[in-house]
């Protein structure tokens, strides 16, 4: 049950997410322990697992031909978490790298709430179909369009979000990984557009 999965990682990484933050304000009053470095390693290897946990919904979602959207914003769950594991390994808890945290909690929050949705709307079809002797016309689709159309939208906005904060960052943090970051969410502004496509040409049939 994709729902389920997802929930599971969303209750995990918020522990992450917690655990980055306290990291962070550590550092700001005194320098790192061994402690610390170990807690930081321990979150490396939970973001890591939590990572491998995306892989195996993208499997399933691959599977499934009958929504646009959800691959691709598992594809960028997966590599906005890979982003984090390269900033715990250098035992960077900093602002960028809790800005990623809560977006990958943000897309994962919004895919349970329309997998939520599509369990509700196919209750109700069933119902409907049910006592008017009917069928559902699209019982096999795992989110409807206008769902889509709506993740659509706040992955423009994650794009949006996240480019305003690496162009700030960009003023004051090291040049090479800020960049390095900024034409990450470029490709992901490619795929929002690429998406876009694919659902207007599925409309045009």
């Amino acid at each position: 049950n994709l729902e389920n999965r997802f929930i599971e990682i969303l209750q995990r990484q918020k522990v992450v997410n917690e655990y980055t933050v306290s990291l962070e304000q550590f550092k700001e009053k005194s320098e790192w322990t061994r402690n610390e470095k170990i807690k930081c390693n321990n979150l490396t290897l939970e973001q890591n697992a939590l990572k491998d946990l995306v892989v195996r919904a993208e499997d399933i979602l691959l599977e499934d031909a009958t929504t646009i959207v959800f691959p691709d914003i598992v594809n960028q769950l997966k590599d906005d978490m890979s982003t984090v594991i390269e900033s715990l390994k250098l035992n960077d808890t900093s602002k960028i790298t809790q800005a990623m945290e809560r977006e990958i909690v943000q897309s994962l929050e919004e895919m349970i709430e329309s997998l939520q949705k599509a369990r509700e709307d196919a209750k109700n079809d069933a119902k409907n179909s049910k006592d008017k002797g009917g069928n559902n016309s699209n019982p096999n689709q795992l989110i409807s369009q206008s769902s889509e159309l709506k993740l659509l939208r706040k992955m423009q906005l994650r794009v949006n979000r996240m480019t305003k904060l690496f162009k700030e960052e960009l003023k004051n943090q090291d040049m090479t990984n800020t960049s390095k970051n900024l034409k990450k969410v470029y490709e992901k502004q490619k795929q929002v557009l690429e998406i876009t496509r694919k659902m207007n040409e599925r409309r045009q049939q």
